[in-house]
C-alpha cells in the first residue's frame, strides 16, 4: 500500500496549472533557447528604411517633449 506524503494535498485540492504560459514567459522562454550571438546579427541586418523610421519617431518624441516643457 503506498502511502501518500503528509504535506502533499490530495489531487482533489490541488490546483491545475494553466497550460498556456503569458506572453512575457513565452518571450523568456525564447530568449533562453537563443543564443546571444544572435542579437547583434539582427540588429546589423536591420532595414534602411525601419532606421530612418525609428531616428524619426525619436525626433518627434523629442520635440513633444520640448514643447511640453516650454
Amino acid at each position: 500500500m503506498l502511502q501518500r506524503m503528509p504535506d502533499t494535498p490530495p489531487l482533489m485540492e490541488m490546483p491545475l496549472l494553466p497550460r498556456t504560459l503569458s506572453h512575457k514567459q513565452m518571450l523568456q522562454r525564447r530568449l533562453l533557447h537563443l543564443p546571444a550571438v544572435q542579437t547583434p546579427q539582427r540588429r546589423r541586418r536591420m532595414k534602411p528604411l525601419r532606421k530612418k523610421f525609428l531616428r524619426e519617431m525619436l525626433q518627434k518624441r523629442i520635440r513633444a517633449r520640448e514643447t511640453l516643457q516650454q
